[in-house]
């Protein structure tokens, strides 16, 4: 059956890390120095913006997110589910573009 996740946490397995939010958008540009993210909308509709474009997903959309790779992630019409993995996974890599 279905398991109740608890959005405010990630899940980490060595090489990876997992998380499904339902309120989550960045409004600041940023990359990872090595983990790649996947992130799948499993409900709604999302705008990302990766290198300078703007790429719409709505549900059941994958979008891959190379190292190195500079993003940010905003809501479309309706708040999206996101389902991500950070992988290989990689504690405090995250850059914050100024």
């Amino acid at each position: 059956g279905d398991v109740p996740l608890d959005d405010s946490k990630s899940y980490q397995y060595g090489v990876y890390c997992w998380f499904a939010c339902d309120r989550w958008r960045t409004d600041y540009e940023h990359y990872y120095k090595l983990m790649c993210e996947v992130y799948m909308v499993a409900r709604g509709q999302s705008r990302a913006v990766v290198e300078d474009n703007e790429i719409e997903q709505c549900s059941g959309d994958v979008l891959i997110v190379e190292p190195g790779e500079v993003h940010t992630l905003t809501h479309g019409p309706s708040a999206p589910l996101h389902v991500v993995v950070q992988t290989p996974f990689s504690e405090n890599d995250k850059e914050i573009v100024e």
